[in-house]
């Protein structure tokens, strides 16, 4: 018993090398690479370092059957590796042979039991990426061979826009227009410019009938999201405009707000403030009008902003809106200040009144409305 414990592994013991050299050392030993892309800021990793890397069956299992290495993706070659391997998002776990080939990827944070099985799935010849590769390659119009390859592909966010291009070449589309089929496109388009994102598209209410009306809304929107937010968060705005015509052309209501809240986020970036007041003036209520948050977010950018008085009695009402829905100092105060801004005194004073009730329940302070009601009252 005491020798059971004395030899036991309680964490995976990753080795002082560079990938090329763990390369070379799974050549000489037999074993492939596991090789962990991280960043040091990442609350998945650091929990998976803690909790499952330290767990002891986990420990003995890769220390034995692989070469073990991990690098910060964003210090020293991480950048290029990340690159190489594309690496998205963290963790990502890559597994290579003594060639360096990429067998296996898979990306986030996975419990103890899941990361066994893709540590023993990983051995399995069969289970991996040029195994699965080398089949569909054999007849690409297999939905049998396409789905296992893009389930793998699709696990490590690696690209599967061309996969569904070439099966959706080998059909007519009265083939097209079964489960097995959606699997492939689900799966594996990616680009909204595509034939293929078109064909889910205009045949959204036939896949409807096959799977679900709600699981093609999903997959029209996440796609479309997984093209355009990414740019906006980069303040792309050259990529993200172009995309966006393409995205707005199949006039999806779920697409239409995610749109607009996507320009908002690039004009209040970029200091545009006469394209925000003009997108925020045609969409929030349309869009956001059950939004408390973000109804009182754009009422706070319309009074830092602009001197209209059209403009601010609009972003009044929708601080008035974000109110009712859910009460707060902030937002009544916010309404205040809107209205004393076009000059309405008596609705700023009954707008400040309440929040300085409200703030007086939770015993909060309310200076700034005694004191906007001082003024209101001069």
């Amino acid at each position: 018993m005491l020798s059971g414990i004395s030899h036991a592994q309680f964490k995976i013991d990753f080795l002082d090398l560079s990938l090329q050299d763990a390369i070379s050392k799974s050549a000489s030993v037999g074993k492939p690479v596991f090789f962990m892309g991280f960043a040091s800021w990442c609350p998945h990793c650091k929990k998976m370092k803690e909790t499952i890397f330290t767990d002891s069956a986990v420990a003995d299992f890769y220390n034995s059957h692989y070469v073990c290495v991990e690098q910060d993706m964003e210090q020293g070659e991480g950048p290029e590796l990340a690159q190489k391997y594309s690496v998205h998002s963290y963790p990502t776990f890559v597994f290579l042979n003594g060639t360096g080939q990429r067998i296996f990827q898979s990306v986030g944070e996975l419990d103890s039991a899941t990361f066994m099985t893709i540590g023993k799935a990983v051995l399995n010849p069969q289970k991996q990426l040029p195994y699965l590769q080398q089949q569909f390659e054999q007849n690409v119009g297999d939905t049998a061979k396409a789905i296992p390859y893009l389930q793998a592909l699709n696990r490590g966010q690696l690209p599967t826009q061309e996969i569904a291009q070439r099966f959706f070449a080998t059909k007519t589309e009265k083939q097209m227009l079964n489960y097995e089929c959606w699997r492939v496109l689900n799966l594996g388009v990616s680009d909204i410019s595509s034939p293929e994102f078109k064909f889910i598209v205009d045949h959204q209410k036939d896949y409807g009938e096959i799977i679900s009306p709600q699981r093609v809304q999903r997959k029209i929107f996440r796609t479309i999201a997984y093209n355009i937010q990414p740019l906006a968060d980069k303040n792309d705005t050259a990529q993200y405009f172009a995309l966006r015509k393409v995205a707005a052309s199949f006039h999806n209501s779920q697409v239409d707000s995610l749109i607009f809240n996507l320009d908002l986020q690039l004009f209040e970036v970029n200091n545009q403030w006469s394209s925000y007041q003009q997108t925020a003036m045609q969409g929030t209520q349309r869009f956001e009008w059950n939004d408390y948050a973000q109804l009182q977010h754009i009422s706070d950018m319309f009074l830092k902003s602009t001197t209209d008085a059209g403009a601010l009695s609009a972003a009044a009402t929708w601080a008035k809106r974000s109110s009712d829905l859910q009460p707060q100092y902030a937002n009544l105060l916010l309404c205040a200040k809107l209205l004393e801004k076009t000059g309405d005194k008596t609705g700023a004073q009954a707008a400040a009144q309440k929040a300085i009730d409200l703030a007086a329940k939770t015993n909060s302070n309310h200076a700034e409305a005694d004191l906007l009601i001082k003024r209101v009252s001069q």
